[in-house]
């Protein structure tokens, strides 16, 4: 009997919890003016538009830095004047000497990207704007999302009937449930973070398995990697300068012990390439 109220008590709270966030998300009468939602897009520049128009002055004279990267430095929400692209192309002509006479500093830098949209950006954009350098800030959830440059239908298929196989227990169909509850995911979400500041790192969480695709060296990191390798490959062979600067999670900068091993791994990959400089922050972080 006792137990049959634990239950209920449950089941009680997550279905008041659920209703109070529905109704907070559709009319926020809780909710803080805090919110930043990030537009999946390229920044609206004056580069983006002279690439798109094929009007980029390709002379000798003008130095074309090509910035690829994701939220972390697109810099989405931020004041104009602080993002990376802006301060970088002020410090540069700011220090213009020699035989450069403009800058331009082409962002195409979008929320949300991976390695392979990286990748298929530069490819994109490179014959209209020929950059002398590329900049590619490096993440650790760039392994995350499709990497597959090819996709296999009759691969696909067979997943997809594989699954039908191996249908879900009760046990496997009741913690999908409870997990969509918007509640659970609130709670989650913030106990994930919570835990993350303090550098500890939750066994299967999403978090855990992007750091196990580098230091276990599975599909998404050797996907990543032959990507990467192409694209170091195709700037070394126009003689083009790629500089790659290893994003570290500032939240937990003081907590990094569980990333370390991560960073490691992709500092050795990069360095590994003579034409490719790399850039580690960490170390001016720590005090």
């Amino acid at each position: 009997m006792r137990f049959r109220h634990y239950i209920t008590g449950i089941i009680i709270f997550l279905l008041l919890g659920e209703v109070i966030l529905r109704i907070d998300q559709k009319i926020t009468p809780f909710a803080q003016d805090d919110h930043i939602f990030l537009a999946v897009k390229l920044t609206e520049t004056p580069e983006l538009k002279m690439a798109a128009a094929n009007s980029v002055p390709l002379d000798d004279s003008t130095f074309r830095v090509m910035v690829l990267g994701d939220s972390y430095i697109n810099g989405w929400g931020t004041d104009e004047n602080r993002k990376f692209s802006n301060l970088l192309r002020k410090n540069l002509t700011n220090s213009a000497s020699g035989r450069y006479k403009r800058f331009l500093v082409l962002d195409i830098s979008k929320p949300g990207n991976n390695t392979l949209d990286n990748y298929n950006e530069y490819r994109q954009y490179y014959a209209s704007f020929k950059p002398q350098t590329i900049i590619l800030p490096y993440n650790i959830n760039d392994v995350e999302d499709n990497l597959d440059e090819v996709r296999n239908t009759a691969d696909n298929n067979n997943k997809q009937e594989h699954k039908h196989i191996n249908k879900p227990n009760f046990g496997k169909k009741l913690y999908d449930i409870i997990y969509q509850v918007h509640l659970v995911q609130y709670l989650l979400h913030n106990f994930h973070s919570y835990l993350k500041g303090q550098g500890i790192v939750i066994p299967n969480s999403e978090l855990d398995n992007q750091l196990k695709s580098y230091t276990q060296n599975i599909e998404n990191w050797v996907k990543s990697k032959r990507i990467l390798n192409k694209m170091i490959r195709e700037i070394g062979e126009k003689k083009e300068k790629l500089v790659v600067i290893l994003m570290p999670e500032y939240n937990v900068i003081n907590n990094l012990s569980a990333f370390n091993p991560t960073y490691t791994i992709i500092s050795q990959f990069f360095t590994g390439h003579p034409n490719t400089t790399f850039i580690n922050p960490v170390k001016y972080c720590i005090h």
